[in-house]
């Protein structure tokens, strides 16, 4: 069990349903600062494999891979962004066009 888990678990466990407890908006970012240090320490260099210019396409090449494989986004993903390489564009593009590059 890992120390985001144990965390919650042991929160949980001094928590009764109904008590009324709330952490207040200060707790919730101390305890996030807490686990992006932890995460930190055990991912010091994280790699995405998902190849990426820009934040717009992260989010792109990212909701596309819940779908297929990395490598498939990966091959996909410089045809849509050479034809619609911003999210103004994608956003008035016709679906049926979207889908020919998507699904070959």
């Amino acid at each position: 069990m890992g120390i985001v888990t144990q965390n919650m678990a042991k929160k949980k466990s001094q928590v009764s349903a109904g008590s009324g407890y709330s952490d207040s908006l200060d707790d919730k970012k101390k305890h996030a600062r807490k686990i992006a240090r932890g995460l930190a320490r055990l991912f010091p260099e994280p790699e995405c494999a998902l190849i990426h210019d820009s934040p717009f396409q992260l989010l792109v090449a990212t909701i596309l891979s819940a779908q297929c494989t990395d490598e498939r986004v990966n091959a996909t993903t410089p045809t849509l962004f050479k034809k619609y390489p911003t999210a103004e564009k994608l956003a008035t593009s016709k679906q049926a066009d979207v889908e020919k590059i998507v699904y070959p």
